[in-house]
């Protein structure tokens, strides 16, 4: 029971973290693609103009 217990607790916290690690990512990325766009808008801009 108790090696079980541990294993389990060890496992979600493993899945946790990797969640955490997922979000983190994501955000990082989706702010680059930001970056990327807002980069994209101003070229544009300033060949119009």
């Amino acid at each position: 029971m108790n090696t079980t217990g541990k294993k389990n607790l060890t496992f979600s916290l493993k899945r946790y973290f990797l969640g955490l690690f997922r979000i983190e990512r994501g955000k990082l990325f989706w702010r680059s693609e930001q970056k990327e766009k807002i980069t994209q808008i101003k070229q544009m801009v300033m060949v119009n103009s």
